[in-house]
């Protein structure tokens, strides 16, 4: 059995959901889609506090249709 850790995600997945994590994560951040990057940091460049991680999942969730195991985002 795979676990999320061994799973290889491709390029083309990343660009696939980006914009709409983009976007999920201004509206929760209240910040500018612009200053989301790839390799931004949640805490260290988009100031994400630990009550922004509980928006971030259950938007993430909502807007995927998915579940998010605690510790996993």
């Amino acid at each position: 059995m795979n676990n999320m850790s061994d799973t290889q995600i491709t390029a083309e997945e990343i660009a696939t959901v980006f914009p709409k994590v983009v976007e999920t994560m201004a509206d929760a951040l209240d910040q500018p889609a612009a200053s989301m990057k790839l390799n931004s940091s949640l805490i260290g460049d988009l100031y994400a506090e630990s009550i922004d991680f509980l928006d971030i999942v259950f938007r993430l969730e909502r807007g995927f249709k998915v579940k998010i195991p605690r510790g996993k985002i």
